[in-house]
C-alpha cells in the first residue's frame, strides 16, 4: 500500500489514499539501473508517497521455489535450485529408462557337418536341458567379442578344433516367455565343414558324450530349439531369420 502525507496545519494531519501496489516490482521508465548492486531496488516513489511493505500470503513451495518475497536475489537463487532439482530428476528418470530397456542375451552355435552327419554332444551337470543332445560347440558371446570370434573360441574350448570356415545358417530370436531377462535370447547358428584339429570332448564335466549323428536320424531328445534348426538344415528350407517360443 502507498500512503499520501499532506501538511495542512502545525499538527500535521494526514490524508491517506490507498493505492494498490503491483505484486511484482516494475522497472522504472528507461529500464533497470545499470549498476548490478542496484538491479533489484524499487523505483523511487512519487513525491509525497511513502512505500509501505506488505507481507505476502504464504503458500507451499513448488519444486523447491521459495514463497514470493521482495528479495529478487533470493527468488533467483530459489529458481536456480529448482532448475537443478528438475534436471536431476530428469537425469534419474532417463537412467531408469535405460536400465529397464529390453535386452537379449547373444549366443553362438557351431554345427560341425560331415556329409549328412552333424556332431552333437550330450549335456550333463549344466542346469539346463541335461540329458539332451545339443550342438558340439556353443556358448554366450562375451563383452567386447564379436559373434564370429565367440564361435571360434567355443569350438576350440569345447571340442579342440579351429574352424577354417563359418557359414551363417540362421539367426534365431528366442524367448521362454517367463519374464526373466536371462531367457530372452538371440542365437547365431553357423555350419562348419572344414576345420583344423580332431574333434574331442574337452569339457567332460559338462558333456557325457560326443557323437556324429545322421541328420535324418537324430538321437532323442535334442534341445528343442536346436532340434528345430537341425530339422531345417536337413530339409534345406531354414529361413535366415527364425523365431522360437513366441507362440503362433
Amino acid at each position: 500500500m502507498l500512503t499520501r502525507v499532506t501538511e495542512n496545519s502545525p499538527g500535521r494531519s494526514t490524508e491517506q489514499e490507498a493505492l494498490r501496489a503491483p505484486s511484482i516490482p516494475l522497472a522504472p521508465p528507461g529500464g533497470l539501473p545499470s549498476r548490478p548492486d542496484a538491479a533489484h531496488r524499487l523505483a523511487a516513489p512519487a513525491a509525497g508517497l511513502i512505500p509501505v511493505v506488505e507481507e505476502p500470503t504464504p503458500r507451499p513451495a513448488l519444486l523447491g521455489l521459495p514463497a514470493p518475497c521482495g528479495d529478487v536475489s533470493a527468488r533467483a537463487a530459489g529458481v536456480r535450485r529448482a532448475r537443478k532439482a528438475v534436471l536431476r530428476a530428469l537425469s534419474q528418470r532417463t537412467t531408469y529408462r535405460r536400465r529397464v530397456r529390453f535386452q537379449v542375451v547373444p549366443a553362438a552355435y557351431v554345427l560341425l557337418v560331415r556329409g549328412a552327419e552333424v556332431l552333437l554332444q550330450l549335456r550333463q551337470n549344466t542346469g539346463y536341458r541335461d540329458g539332451h543332445w545339443a550342438a558340439a560347440a556353443a556358448g554366450h558371446v562375451e563383452a567386447g567379442e564379436s559373434v564370429l570370434a565367440a564361435a571360434v573360441r567355443e569350438a576350440e574350448e569345447e571340442i579342440g578344433v579351429v574352424p577354417t570356415e563359418l557359414v551363417p545358417l540362421t539367426t534365431m530370436h528366442r524367448t521362454h516367455d517367463n519374464g526373466q531377462p536371462i531367457d530372452e535370447r538371440v542365437d547365431f547358428f553357423f555350419t562348419c565343414r572344414t576345420w583344423t584339429g580332431e574333434p574331442r570332448l574337452l569339457e567332460t564335466a559338462k558333456a557325457a558324450d560326443l557323437r556324429w549323428c545322421p541328420l535324418d536320424a537324430l538321437p532323442d531328445p535334442v534341445v528343442p530349439h536346436e532340434r528345430f534348426v537341425l530339422d531345417g538344415l536337413h530339409a534345406g528350407d531354414l529361413p535366415a531369420i527364425t523365431t522360437f517360443g513366441f507362440g503362433s
